[in-house]
């Protein structure tokens, strides 16, 4: 067998935890929330890869003890000359302590993976929910920028109203003193 991933010592990378907290968005700080999300996308995503990689060398690990073990087990049948069936072939297989121990690595190899693809997924669906609050935060702040122009130009008009009103009695008092009505 083939020395693979699986049969390597890992050095202790990312965990899926680690990136859950980060998950969260901050509505008062979006600017930080924009910067990361690459950086962090990028991160879960090769974490992700790696996981799979992983998850298919134990795979691979186990189907190749899996064919070396049928082979030995026909051999052996075959040297005592006992008949064996398919079944059996296959029990002994399951049976085998390596294949057993490779099948519990194998399944703890595709949890992970399958733990990063959800941690992948949720950065995907953060990357969205960015680019949404963004958009409603622009429309907020547009709306409030309106009803401010609104406001300043009702204060603005009821100004120039008032001068204008108070233009308008000095000309007519100026005219009642000329005219003398």
């Amino acid at each position: 067998m083939a020395k693979r991933l699986a049969e390597e010592p890992q050095a202790e990378g990312p965990n899926v935890l680690d990136f859950r907290d980060r998950l969260s968005i901050n509505p008062d700080n979006l600017n930080e929330g924009l910067e990361e999300q690459s950086g962090l996308y990028y991160d879960v995503a090769n974490a992700y890869a790696e996981a799979v990689a992983q998850r298919d060398a134990i795979k691979l690990d186990l189907e190749e003890k899996s064919a070396e073990i049928d082979q030995a087990t026909r051999k052996k049948a075959e040297a005592e000359e006992a008949k064996i069936t398919e079944a059996g072939v296959q029990q002994a297989i399951r049976m085998h302590k390596d294949i057993q121990a490779l099948q519990r690595t194998f399944l703890d190899a595709k949890a992970a993976a399958d733990s990063w693809g959800a941690m992948k997924e949720a950065f995907q669906q953060r990357s969205f929910m960015l680019r949404e609050i963004v958009q409603l935060t622009l429309a907020q702040l547009h709306n409030l920028g309106l009803e401010r122009g609104v406001q300043g130009a009702k204060v603005e008009m009821s100004d120039v109203n008032r001068f204008r009103a108070g233009q308008m009695r000095r000309d007519a008092a100026g005219r009642r003193r000329v005219t003398g009505e």
